[in-house]
């Protein structure tokens, strides 16, 4: 019974880390450059970077500032 509990959280820290993860990794904000060739559309559209940076501007206020500036000036 211990050893069943023990697998069991074990599994539960994992799948946490692997949540955690992705989450943080779509936390951090894409460099300029590459901001820059998403909104333009020059980036592939089904590139997983391409993907990540989409769901970023969707929850980052910061980067969304960026992409109304850069839409201001051009």
């Amino acid at each position: 019974m211990d050893i069943i509990l023990i697998l069991i959280i074990i599994v539960i820290i994992s799948s946490a880390y692997g949540i955690l993860k992705v989450w943080f990794r779509q936390r951090k904000c894409p460099d300029d450059e590459s901001l820059i060739e998403v909104i333009s559309g020059l980036a592939k559209k089904n590139d997983p970077e391409t993907q990540r940076i989409i769901s970023h501007l969707g929850m980052c206020e910061k980067c969304q500032k960026k992409v109304k500036l850069f839409n201001e000036q051009n």
